[in-house]
């Protein structure tokens, strides 16, 4: 967000952000508040899909680029790689000795309720990397309650088992707060070498060749 505001701001313009807390209908009603307001444009991260959600966003005629989630073809869409980062993962996983690969998403849970293209995509990549590796078993765990599901499959599991999560962590984002530009992490890779549970939340040791 920091980049989007320095970035708008030295072409004349300013950041509005709304939130729909994953709710389809309050971010149908903040884009009709948007439209009213007469904004110059729309990044949009999406719970929702579609053809008929196309035609809505079409007819607010504000240009509208979508982020993460994609809402239907011809809506200009950004996104990260989430197949090709999954894939390098399963492949890293392999590598290192693992006979096993439990891969947890819990949105898969809400497949049906709202629009997870990106965790869908990991999902996908996931897959087609563990059915190119001869031996390596896979569990996926699409649900809330994945932390016990994940034990168990741990604790009946004889066979060396790694744990890959749904999520990427964007260097550049991760680093924004601690280091000045010039001297921020140059690959777009890395390998998370531990994950700290604390008070103020979890934090990710990863590391970077560069």
């Amino acid at each position: 967000l920091s980049a989007l505001e320095i970035e708008a701001r030295e072409r004349g313009y300013f950041i509005n952000i709304t939130l729909h807390q994953n709710d389809k209908e309050i971010e149908k009603e903040q884009l009709c508040k948007l439209a009213d307001y007469h904004v110059d444009g729309i990044i949009l991260s999406s719970v929702n899909k579609g053809e008929e959600y196309k035609k809505f966003i079409e007819s607010l005629n504000i240009p509208v680029v979508t982020i993460d989630n994609k809402i239907a073809d011809k809506i200009p869409f950004v996104t990260v790689n989430g197949r090709s980062a999954i894939s390098k993962a399963v492949c890293e996983i392999a590598e290192s000795g693992y006979e096993k690969v439990i891969f947890v998403c819990p949105p898969l849970a809400e497949k049906n309720l709202e629009n997870i293209y990106v965790h869908e995509e990991r999902t996908a990549g996931f897959k087609e990397a563990v059915k190119k590796i001869h031996g390596l078993e896979y569990v996926i765990i699409g649900n809330w309650d994945y932390q016990k599901q994940a034990k168990k499959e741990l604790e009946k599991s004889e066979k060396k088992t790694a744990l890959n999560y749904s999520y990427i962590i964007e260097p550049a984002v991760a680093m924004s707060g601690c280091f000045k530009v010039n001297e921020r992490i140059e690959d777009r890779d890395g390998i998370v070498k531990e994950v700290k549970h604390t008070e103020r939340g979890y934090y990710v040791v990863v590391t970077f060749e560069k």
